[in-house]
């Protein structure tokens, strides 16, 4: 039997999640009791299931409306239940992630309009490791699996609306997604670093950002973006025609497009002017060092920064099989880095 081609396969953005998410909870409405019992039970179970995060029963509906892009929250639902005023803020994302400080942004301004109760809710029906950030901000992570277990209920097996049929299948087809990018996630310790996807990458960056002390963040890119992992930040001052300079070297890595790149990178905000002079001046002083800690290196086309520059890159080793191979690489690279930075003091 020939599949037949769902809209949701095309229609992937946040908005179209957000369209369909508000058709649902519309549903909860008892006007629409006898339009289809069955959808009106899975949208009162929906948002049963928001509720339920806050520990609130949800009883007959005195109104409800539900606004989108209201205060720039993807779906904004005030609800009345009894007497007292609900306010549910339900941030969506598909496979992006919370950025900045959005999430206390939108909360601060719900809190200034006197709701008895906010329920923050944050959505995501992509595969995410970690949801701390949401966490600290007040939000209750509702995920994917939590959408399909409102969705997979006894109800479902009565509907005959195409809409719903089509998303609960969407969803059930990117459940599937969701499980490879988790076992990627969880399983990266046995799994050479060649055969690594972006969760595998996540994965390692996540258990070693403590014993880096390192920074961790996706770079938008036009072609795709770039995973980031930095550390090993030094303060390094060099004399240079009699002048001074002063950068903070660190080592970063880079993942995209199914490769990784390692490399010492100079941050020059204190001399956004400095030209490939300079960086090739700064290149022979470290030389010494890297060869003496046997580090493989090429020295990329000079491209200027306002923030920082590319120093060198790092060639990967034939020894680096699996993550503590990769360790131990990433130890002797930043060894080599605070040597280097404690042997130039002296030309202070």
């Amino acid at each position: 039997m020939i599949s037949k081609p769902n809209i949701f396969n095309f229609a992937t953005s946040e908005l179209s999640q957000d369209a369909i998410l508000v058709w649902l909870l519309i549903w909860a409405e008892s006007t629409y009791k006898e339009t289809d019992n069955a959808l009106h039970q899975i949208g009162q179970s929906l948002l049963q299931a928001l509720l339920n995060t806050k520990k609130i029963k949800l009883s007959t509906i005195d109104s409800m409306v539900i606004k989108q892009q209201f205060y720039k929250i993807d779906i904004f639902i005030e609800l009345h239940l009894k007497g007292k005023k609900i306010g549910i803020i339900i941030e969506d994302k598909v496979a992006t992630s919370s950025h900045s400080n959005q999430l206390e942004v939108y909360l601060n301004r719900i809190k200034k309009l006197n709701y008895d109760t906010i329920v923050p809710i944050y959505l995501k029906t992509g595969f995410q490791s970690d949801f701390t950030h949401e966490i600290e901000n007040g939000y209750h992570p509702f995920t994917l699996l939590d959408l399909l277990k409102v969705l997979d209920c006894n109800e479902r097996s009565s509907i005959t609306n195409n809409i719903f049929i089509d998303y609960y299948l969407y969803l059930n087809n990117l459940h599937v997604q969701y499980q490879k990018d988790k076992a990627e996630y969880e399983d990266y310790k046995d799994t050479l670093i060649s055969k690594w996807g972006w969760w595998s990458w996540v994965g390692f960056f996540n258990d070693n950002k403590e014993r880096f002390s390192a920074g961790t963040g996706v770079v938008p890119n036009p072609r795709e973006n770039l995973l980031a992992f930095y550390f090993g930040g030094e303060n390094l001052e060099v004399i240079y025609n009699s002048n001074k300079y002063k950068f903070e070297p660190y080592i970063d890595i880079l993942f995209s497009n199914g490769n990784y790149k390692i490399s010492y990178r100079l941050g020059v905000k204190n001399h956004p002017d400095e030209d490939k002079t300079i960086r090739d001046y700064i290149i022979d002083l470290f030389a010494p060092t890297l060869n003496s800690y046997n580090i493989d290196y090429t020295k990329p086309r000079f491209k200027k920064g306002k923030e920082t520059i590319r120093l060198l890159e790092v060639k990967h080793s034939s020894s680096v099989k699996y993550h503590n191979d990769l360790i131990m690489f990433l130890d002797n690279i930043q060894k080599a880095l605070k040597l280097f930075v404690s042997k130039n003091k002296v030309s202070l």
